[in-house]
């Protein structure tokens, strides 16, 4: 319990004996949902790279989700990065082709 209250939380000696085993838990939960979010958004970052790169180099339908380590569940959420690139991605493609250009 020390190991994940002195490096996860980042709490003192001090502050760990002054803290109820409820209290760490809530704060290492805390602190593992915000790294996983933070991870998450780097995935999706590292994706949306690497789809950008792919399809520059003539990769057929490159998405940035086949480019992210971890899998995402299938429930499509309308503030999905992944959709947002794609729809990015696909406005760019139509204002392509309208201006006689290629993306």
């Amino acid at each position: 319990m020390q190991e994940t209250a002195f490096g996860l939380c980042g709490v003192s000696v001090e502050q760990f004996n002054r803290m109820t085993p409820a209290e760490l838990t809530r704060m290492a939960e805390a602190r593992i949902k915000y790294r996983d979010a933070d991870q998450q958004f780097l995935d999706t970052l590292n994706g949306m790279v690497c789809s950008i790169l792919a399809a520059t180099n003539g990769v057929k339908d490159a998405k940035p989700a086949n480019y992210m380590i971890t899998r995402r569940e299938t429930e499509e959420k309308e503030d999905d990065p992944v959709k947002q690139v794609e729809r990015i991605g696909n406005q760019l493609k139509a204002w392509a082709g309208m201006s006689g250009g290629s993306i």
